[in-house]
């Protein structure tokens, strides 16, 4: 249906209930069959859309939401579809379908625009983050800056003001109860405040990434935000054996074990990558810049990256790691991902089908990338048990050639941005870095310093 005939259907189903003496709960709405409904408080009536008009509403909001990029990334479904509903029905209740024209889409379309702009503000997002307990300075990832405790509240208070200890009262008691002594901070603009919460958590999730690619895999893979796939401080189990109670516990916490000085030291070394993936993530953040395919694969695999590390079982690990793959090269079936992940192979590593994927391992790529494929096929579909299968060998493989490529992705996509002539397609990247990589190789022959 078009927009206009979907209004229709809606105002078809547009009703408004007798007055009650007497307030009514969640059941009296339901047996009232609405779809969507809210109470006027001083006549006690429930009006809003009866279940009749469900699925035209399902197809308008749709429609509207997608037709726009605005609307689409800057609020969530469920909020976007309250302001339609909400401008449909205080506009059209009483209203005829057939009385129904395209100007009144219009007027919806307007009262719409007109409460995402009263909505869509700049925000400054804070989150919390554990990251490491030792103390060191602060640093950025594109437009995140991470700051420890003391140092974010030396330099936001001022910008909140006097409300600052109430504002942060309950998330620092969190952050100490989980020892979590970071602070993300980041501007987001043009959403809604749901959406703007949850743009700024993907946000970080992504930057905390290009920690995870430069900080050894022991002391990174937990790196979180608070709120996230984020474990527990301290593992306790306590156990019987034959009468005899047995208690141990380890210290969870990312990190553990490196100073703040070493911390520093990685950050500086790595400052290039890390200024890489600063701008996939302002790309991500902004969701304005060129090659939005190429940008956007890299950040999506970025976070199926940070969920598979994350993950404590392998069996559940292996397929998000796999998914990062998948969708950093464009996969659309699994014929697809076999090719796609043996043309990345050569195209970043310069490895053939039948080369090992390494010196120490005796497993040629070909192999690599059909039991790749072969793994996550099994576990999702049930011919391997998600609980009793052992991947542990593969998790640890995998990890490593997920780091690597997104490492040498972000890379190259610096350099490829660069080229005027750019297409913003996966197969004209890895030709291109293919190529970046042959001339190299020419160079070095030639003895060309």
């Amino acid at each position: 249906m078009n927009k206009l005939e979907c209004l229709r259907k809606i105002v078809s189903n547009l009703a408004i209930s007798d007055p009650v003496t007497s307030p009514q709960g969640p059941e009296w709405l339901r047996s009232l069959g609405f779809f969507v409904s809210w109470l006027k408080l001083e006549t006690q009536q429930a009006y809003g859309i009866k279940l009749g008009g469900a699925q035209q509403f399902s197809e308008l909001v749709d429609q509207m939401q997608t037709e726009s990029r605005q609307y689409e990334r800057g609020a969530t479904f469920k909020t976007f579809s309250e302001a339609v509903a909400k401008a449909i029905a205080s506009e059209f209740l009483g209203r005829k379908p057939d009385t129904i024209t395209d100007a009144d889409v219009s007027l919806v379309e307007g009262k719409v625009a007109a409460w995402f702009q009263s909505t869509a503000l700049p925000r400054r997002q804070y989150v919390a983050c554990t990251i490491i307990p030792d103390r060191c300075k602060p640093f950025e990832v594109g437009p995140v800056s991470f700051l420890p405790w003391d140092d974010f509240v030396q330099r936001e208070r001022p910008v909140v003001g006097q409300i600052f200890d109430h504002a942060f009262e309950y998330l620092h008691r969190s952050m100490l109860n989980d020892n979590a002594g970071w602070m993300a901070v980041l501007d987001v603009d043009g959403c809604e405040k749901e959406r703007s919460s949850e743009i700024a958590d993907l946000t970080v999730d992504v930057a905390l990434v290009g920690l995870q690619l430069v900080v050894p895999h022991h002391y990174s893979e937990r790196m979180a935000r608070l709120a996230a796939r984020s474990l527990p401080r301290n593992r306790e189990t306590v156990s019987l054996v034959g009468g005899a109670v047995s208690t141990s516990g380890s210290n969870q916490q990312p990190g553990l074990g490196m100073s703040g000085g070493a911390f520093e030291g990685l950050l500086i070394g790595s400052a290039k990558v890390l200024e890489s993936v600063g701008r996939r993530v302002a790309a991500y953040l902004s969701d304005s810049s060129g090659l939005p395919n190429l940008q956007q694969a890299w950040c999506d695999a970025a976070y199926w990256f940070h969920e598979g590390l994350a993950e404590p079982l392998d069996t559940i690990a292996v397929p998000k790691l796999e998914t990062a793959i998948e969708v950093l090269t464009r996969a659309e079936n699994t014929r697809g991902s076999e090719r796609r992940l043996r043309q990345a192979m050569k195209a970043f590593f310069g490895l053939e089908p039948d080369q090992t994927i390494n010196p120490e391992s005796a497993t040629t790529v070909r192999e690599f990338v059909k039991g790749f494929v072969t793994d996550r096929s099994r576990i999702l579909h049930g011919t391997r048990s998600t609980l009793r299968t052992n991947l542990r060998t593969s998790r640890a493989s995998l990890t490593a050639v997920v780091r690597q490529l997104l490492l040498e992705y972000t890379l190259a996509l610096d350099g490829f941005s660069a080229d005027s002539a750019a297409l913003d397609r996966m197969d004209a990247f890895l030709a291109w870095v293919e190529a970046q990589r042959a001339a190299r190789a020419t160079t070095t022959d030639e003895g060309t310093p």
